[in-house]
């Protein structure tokens, strides 16, 4: 087993060590988690049928009745990964252009993730990025059933969207540019007081930030979805990074 959320199990698969299943949970006996596993499991596989292939989008190998198959990313997802490593400014950037425009394709495609967050971006084999997780997501008529973390969530308790998914990204851009995730102070207990800070809009400060306009219009939505996000990246970097990405 390798990882254990309320949306379903991860595991190795038994036959080929470098794929991975998606399972829903079970239980012996019927359990409100196992119902909303059921949920998110076929929310994701609705998803996942639908949404074209990108390269920064976790790529599904099978969609079946078991649960779905993965590719097996060895490096673990971006907040894990960037606590053992100093990440140079370079691939920060490529990291924040390719959450970004993962985050844009998907509302080109009517998807409303959700629960943007680093642990729900892992880490590939080239250090590129993989967007995923998508069972809580809302997609074209169908709401969400999931909300972000509470560092990155904005009025919680009402409906998802396009907007709250944008205020998500700022707050992963501002982890993956510090290196700690907003108001990393205040500990989740105390997600009130995180919750009363943005809605009366205070925000961690972003000076000396190269994406600090970025992260602040994504606060304070001043952009509709991602796809405007992107390009106002675009305007600021070369429209091709050259090179792999390096720690």
């Amino acid at each position: 087993m390798l990882a254990y959320g309320s949306s379903g199990m991860i595991g190795r698969d038994v036959e080929n060590d470098q794929e991975v299943w998606k399972c829903p949970i079970q239980y012996d006996t019927p359990h409100e988690v196992e119902s909303y596993s059921a949920r998110c499991m076929d929310r994701e596989g609705l998803i996942y049928r639908q949404l074209p292939r990108h390269e920064n989008v976790l790529q599904c190998l099978q969609v079946s009745e078991v649960g779905i198959r993965f590719p097996y990313m060895q490096h673990g997802n971006l907040r894990a990964f960037c606590q053992t490593r100093c990440i140079s400014d370079n691939t920060k950037g490529r990291w924040i252009r390719a959450a970004t425009a993962a985050t844009a394709h998907l509302h080109a495609h009517g998807v409303i993730h959700a629960d943007i967050s680093p642990r729900n971006v892992l880490i590939a084999d080239d250090l590129t990025l993989q967007l995923c997780d998508f069972g809580g997501s809302g997609f074209q008529d169908l709401p969400s059933i999931a909300e972000e973390e509470d560092h990155y969530r904005i009025f919680p308790g009402t409906p998802r969207s396009f907007q709250t998914d944008v205020y998500a990204l700022g707050c992963l851009m501002y982890e993956i540019a510090v290196g700690t995730k907003p108001y990393a102070e205040i500990d989740d207990e105390n997600w009130e007081q995180i919750a009363s800070n943005y809605a009366a809009g205070r925000f961690p400060r972003l000076d000396g930030l190269k994406y600090q306009r970025i992260i602040q219009n994504c606060w304070t939505f001043k952009y509709t979805d991602a796809r405007q996000v992107l390009v106002d990246l675009q305007a600021m970097e070369p429209p091709v990074l050259r090179g792999r990405p390096q720690w």
